[in-house]
């Protein structure tokens, strides 16, 4: 059965109630661009990080399902460019 390939994640939006805690599945190879863009957000816009630590950052090519366990919660929050959020 392929789900016992799936990875479940939850998201945990900074700053956005609109959006509200949202669990997604996530399968081999997934990246964080896909995670982003199944939300209904652009990549470039918005990262994926690690809650527990703030240098933990994903980029937009990251492989997520190979550098997070199940069960794993992010943030997703403006993208960071030099240490100063993106320009909108």
């Amino acid at each position: 059965m392929t789900d016992t390939l799936l990875k479940t994640l939850t998201i945990k939006p900074i700053g956005n109630t609109e959006l509200g805690v949202q669990t997604v599945q996530i399968e081999p190879a997934t990246t964080c661009s896909d995670v982003i863009t199944s939300l209904g957000f652009a990549p470039g816009d918005f990262s994926l990080s690690d809650p527990n630590s703030e240098e933990i950052v994903f980029q937009p090519g990251d492989d997520l399902y190979a550098k997070v366990e199940d069960g794993t919660t992010l943030r997703l929050g403006a993208a960071m460019t030099a240490g100063k959020a993106a320009a909108a």
